[in-house]
């Protein structure tokens, strides 16, 4: 129902956002502990890489780990049993980037076209795996009204990597 609502939001041009200095490896820890137990269940394993120096991002806490749990949430959903996510947090000059990358289904560059189409499940509808189909536009809107990008890169049948980059936030 949350998604749905944020999807409204979205649609409407309303999905809120209050920017300020965050701490993008607080917020990644976050979400993978409240990830955890479904990975754990999942049979996949949860790593993270930080660098030794990270800057405050420019997002919104809330938001951003939002965003972030989304994502695991899929990496572990699309997985395999033995499986793991990794997820990375570095620096690209005047931007941070936060990876997931998982070992899952991966997709077909046919799928990656439909991608961010609400309620698309990409042929996945009919399948056991619960979803709407709106977790990554709400994602993908979300860290696009954090003045950042959402990018993905896969392979069928060797997971996917999805990345949010956003700006390092000036004091």
């Amino acid at each position: 129902m949350s998604d749905l609502m944020d999807w409204s939001r979205h649609e409407a041009g309303k999905l809120s956002v209050n920017l300020g200095p965050v701490d993008a490896g607080a917020c990644l820890r976050q979400a993978i502990e409240s990830v955890r137990p479904a990975a754990d269940r999942a049979g996949v394993e949860l790593t993270m890489a930080e660098p030794a120096s990270v800057a405050p991002v420019l997002a919104d806490a809330r938001r951003l780990v939002q965003c972030i749990t989304n994502l695991l949430t899929n990496a572990i959903k699309y997985n395999r049993k033995g499986g793991s996510v990794r997820t990375e947090l570095s620096r690209l000059g005047s931007d941070m980037r936060i990876d997931v990358r998982d070992q899952g289904i991966g997709m077909t560059t046919a799928q990656l076209s439909h991608l961010f189409e609400p309620f698309n499940r990409l042929g996945l509808e009919t399948s056991a795996l619960p979803g709407t189909g709106l977790g990554l536009v709400i994602t993908k809107g979300l860290v696009e009204a954090m003045q950042g990008s959402l990018l993905v890169e896969s392979v069928p049948g060797q997971g996917a990597r999805f990345s949010i980059v956003l700006h390092v936030a000036v004091h």
